[in-house]
């Protein structure tokens, strides 16, 4: 751990007030701000953002009549951490329930659609007549999901990956078939490496530790559940809500609060820990530009990647393994359609990645909340690339929009007049949180925790929904004001990534 030559001890001595400094400009840096601002309102705090626009992925674009988002179009309301942020910022009368008209999701199998099967969760039915009916899966393949219940609980208690906890639980079809694609729709990663313990899975892993069986513990949750009406198919879509002018307006709303805090275009190009005196012990020297600034305590909370260079002065083995958590790329072609035909009356369509197609999905977006597209219109999103197909997200805009435009018809049957069409790159902004993930994060805190006056945070570490961001952004801001923090919800799974895909 470096520490710079320390201050002259007769420096000025520092006023009552402290300084803070957040760096990254997202939903958790900006969190963060907030939260030491209402904490601590007479300390002095600034939020530098390297580019010229707040809120990292999350954003809002209003293009004629459509309403588009270029990440998370909607927000998970437990943990209600998001939630309660809302309410602070006085904007919880503007969020709007999804359309229960149009609530479920299909999957696309062998040139056919099928609906998911009432009653299935992710990884598990809370019924098994559904899972009779459906044509999704053989006899077999029902069989083996049916047998679920007599499967006994694996004997090392230690993290799995998805696919193998899923196809020892439920069997190989009803993996390929049924629960790849419903959780490769929230977390566009490898089956082979997603952590089933550092995700919203973990769940499925304590209804096995606790009831010996997914659909048991299915059962065993539903019932304790406000939401039991509202989990038909494979997302619990009643305890999903949107702004009602899109994800921009709590971006907004937090600026207007922070004020001049605020400083885009700044980014910082070094960091470092400066030893200070007796009246002024910790001391953090951030630079910009070439001037720098000096604070009491800094909340890191940029990109992993970013963060990671960024510490290497200051540790560089807390800096490597920052550096060490992988990142994948995903497409998002989003089209606007007027006078569409062959439209399923769902929230979205899910592929298989044993079916050989390059969509992972398809989110009718202006199925699931008003004020999205216009009265004759469709706003569709495409979503290309992911961990296992990262060259695709690639390719011109031009071939990536007319691609979205084919596996639409390919696969829903769906067509229409294109009078919207853009391209939204997710370009090494996804964190992948591989078996083993939660034991680096306790790593990284612990370096983290020994260095005083600073507190890491972003979605690399526990969470990549808007809630766990929330939630990151309120605990490093306590953790500087020396406050108790509130409470980690890791081992009961976080919430979704981008908030579902459909």
């Amino acid at each position: 751990m470096s520490i710079e030559p320390s201050l002259p001890n007769d420096a000025a001595a520092p006023s009552t007030a402290r300084r803070w400094g957040v760096i990254g400009g997202g939903i958790t840096g900006l969190t963060a701000a907030w939260e030491l601002m209402r904490r601590s309102p007479g300390d002095e705090i600034v939020l530098f953002e390297a580019s010229e626009r707040l809120g990292g992925i999350l954003g809002t674009h209003r293009i004629g009549e459509w309403l588009v988002e270029q990440a998370a179009d909607m927000m998970v309301t437990e943990p209600d951490d998001g939630l309660s942020l809302f309410r602070e910022l006085e904007l919880d009368g503007e969020l709007l329930p999804t359309d229960p008209a149009k609530r479920g999701a299909m999957i696309w199998w062998n040139r056919r659609l099928y609906r998911i099967p009432d009653g299935f969760s992710l990884m598990a039915p809370s019924a098994l007549w559904p899972i009779a009916r459906t044509g999704l899966l053989s006899w077999r393949g029902k069989w083996r999901l049916a047998r679920e219940r007599s499967v006994p609980p694996r004997a090392v208690d230690a993290d799995e990956d998805f696919e193998s906890f899923a196809i020892r639980r439920c069997g190989p079809e009803a993996y390929e078939r049924l629960i790849q694609p419903l959780v490769s729709g929230i977390y566009t990663a490898d089956p082979r490496k997603l952590s089933m313990r550092a995700t919203s899975l973990a769940r499925f892993v304590q209804f096995e530790q606790k009831h010996g069986s997914l659909t048991r513990g299915l059962i065993a949750s539903t019932r304790r559940s406000p939401d039991r009406g509202n989990r038909a198919t494979g997302a619990r879509y009643g305890m999903f809500v949107a702004p009602r002018a899109g994800m921009q307006q709590l971006i907004d709303r937090l600026a207007e609060r922070l004020g001049d805090r605020i400083r885009t275009n700044s980014p910082v190009t070094d960091l470092r820990r400066i030893q200070g005196n007796a009246s002024h012990p910790v001391v953090w020297q951030v630079t910009v530009d070439g001037s720098s600034e000096r604070f009491d305590g800094i909340v890191l909370a940029a990109p992993a990647p970013r963060s990671a260079t960024l510490l290497r002065t200051t540790d560089p083995s807390l800096a490597r393994r920052l550096a060490e958590i992988e990142h994948a790329s995903c497409a998002v072609v989003v089209l606007g359609l007027r006078r569409p035909t062959g439209v399923p009356p769902v929230f979205g369509v899910l592929v298989p990645n044993a079916a050989g197609r390059p969509m992972i999905a398809a989110a009718l977006t202006s199925h699931k909340f008003p004020g999205r597209a216009p009265a004759d219109g469709l706003l569709v999103r495409v979503f290309f690339g992911g961990a296992l197909n990262e060259p695709l997200t690639e390719r011109p805009d031009d071939e990536l929009i007319r691609l979205a435009i084919d596996e639409l018809r390919s696969t829903i049957g769906l067509r229409g007049d294109v009078e919207l069409s853009r391209v939204v790159r997710w370009t090494r902004a996804m964190p992948q949180y591989h078996v083993g993930h939660l034991d680096r994060v306790a790593e990284i805190e612990r370096s983290a925790a020994a260095i005083p006056g600073l507190a890491l945070a972003g979605n690399a570490l526990r969470g990549v929904g808007i809630p766990d961001c929330v939630r990151a952004g309120r605990r490093a801001a306590r953790r500087l004001l020396g406050l108790p923090e509130t409470p980690d919800r890791s081992d009961q799974g976080v919430s979704r990534a981008n908030e579902s895909r459909h």
